[in-house]
């Protein structure tokens, strides 16, 4: 480079050079002075005037040297231009690939969509049929009445049925045995022993207890709070005073009292089905898994009617009406005659879609709430009911 730049700089002063100097002497311009020289005689003459037209200036040439320099110069110009021709060259060749590449990322991008609307979107590239013409609406069904809730119909057991549990059974009737037999089976008994002998009399039961239950039942709630208050302040460890006090405070919507109450019987007797079924009932809304777990257990330990009734609650209260026809139905298999396991059962068959198998234990319900005399759902509502799903269509 330094080469370069001095040779520029040494045609650059060749040619200023060449521009000063001032051009040679024509032979036209000469003449005059000659003529001036010779003696011209004392008068004025007007001669023309010989304008010549300047001839055209003639290019300097430049000295071998510059020229020579100036040819230097160029080649090393030259020589620095040529690598630039190489990228020039390359740019139309790599103009194809770029478009190659873009065109291959757009059809990726358009396959991806496609992919991502025929599987979260399919209805998308579904002709859809022409709309049907409008039917004529059907009448909507009236409102499938809601289950009995477990508190209102958990209560204790029958204080007569209790009482005859309670009983010893009689031993049985057997034929006196031979003498000799007799003498070598049983061993004679010391003198002095004293025996105990099973008498026939029964236990009393409190007649309180039957009032009570017959109130209970009856839905005269007051009676029944007063006559078992009156056998549990007699004998607090009355158990089945205790779960009847339970029951009426459940009906009552005192839930605090019908707890205390339960707890009490749990820590005179920890298995009492009654009591557990009435916790949970009480606990089902709030934590239902747990509630559903326990009322399974109890049932693997000692099935009955009034857990199984409330697990079928239980799954009432969480629309899962499948598993609650399933339990209310295994609630009136165990008693077939009361009138709440089979209303609750035709509740859970309507809401499974089987109106007809509902309207049978509808009107069983009624029936048995009939001779039974009390009932826990209102018995009106339940004959409309009848009358609406027998109306229906088949």
């Amino acid at each position: 480079m330094s080469l370069l730049m001095k040779a520029l700089e040494k045609a650059a002063k060749d040619r200023g050079a060449a521009r000063e100097t001032p051009p040679a002497a024509t032979p036209a311009a000469a003449e005059p002075v000659a003529a001036a020289e010779k003696p011209q005689p004392m008068e004025l003459t007007l001669e023309p005037l010989h304008t010549d037209a300047p001839s055209p200036a003639q290019p300097a040439k430049p000295p071998p040297s510059a020229s020579r320099e100036q040819a230097r110069a160029a080649t090393v110009i030259q020589a620095t231009a040529r690598p630039a021709a190489p990228a020039a060259s390359r740019g139309p060749r790599l103009r194809p690939v770029i478009a190659l590449g873009l065109g291959a990322g757009l059809v990726a991008v358009a396959f991806a969509v496609y992919v991502y609307l025929q599987i979260n979107h399919p209805g998308l590239f579904i002709r859809q049929p022409p709309p049907a013409a409008p039917l004529a609406q059907a009448p909507q069904p009236a409102p499938v009445p809601a289950p009995i809730s477990t508190g209102a119909v958990v209560a204790p057991a029958t204080p007569a049925e209790t009482a005859a549990a309670a009983v010893p059974r009689e031993p049985e009737t057997r034929r006196p045995a031979p003498p000799a037999q007799a003498a070598a089976q049983a061993p004679e008994a010391p003198r002095n022993r004293i025996q105990i002998s099973a008498g026939s009399a029964a236990p009393q039961v409190d007649n309180r207890l039957v009032q009570a239950y017959a109130a209970l039942q009856s839905g005269k709630l007051d009676a029944a709070r007063q006559n078992y208050g009156d056998v549990a302040r007699s004998d607090p460890r009355n158990i089945d005073a205790l779960l009847g006090l339970a029951s009426v405070a459940m009906q009552e919507g005192k839930t605090d009292e019908a707890g205390r109450l339960y707890f009490s019987v749990l820590e005179l007797e920890p298995r009492n089905a009654y009591a557990q079924t009435g916790l949970i009932a009480m606990l089902g809304r709030a934590d239902p898994l747990a509630a559903e777990a326990k009322l399974k257990q109890l049932i693997s330990l000692a099935p009955s009617a009034s857990v199984y009734f409330t697990l079928g609650n239980l799954y009432g209260d969480q629309s899962r009406w499948a598993e609650a026809q399933q339990a209310y139905f295994q609630a009136h298999q165990l008693e077939p005659a009361n009138p709440d396991y089979a209303y609750n059962l035709a509740v859970g068959l309507e809401h499974v879609g089987q109106p007809r198998l509902a309207v049978d234990f509808y009107r069983r319900a009624v029936e048995q709430a009939g001779n039974k005399g009390r009932a826990g759902f209102n018995l009106a509502q339940a004959q409309d009911r009848i009358r609406q799903l027998a109306a229906q269509p088949q």
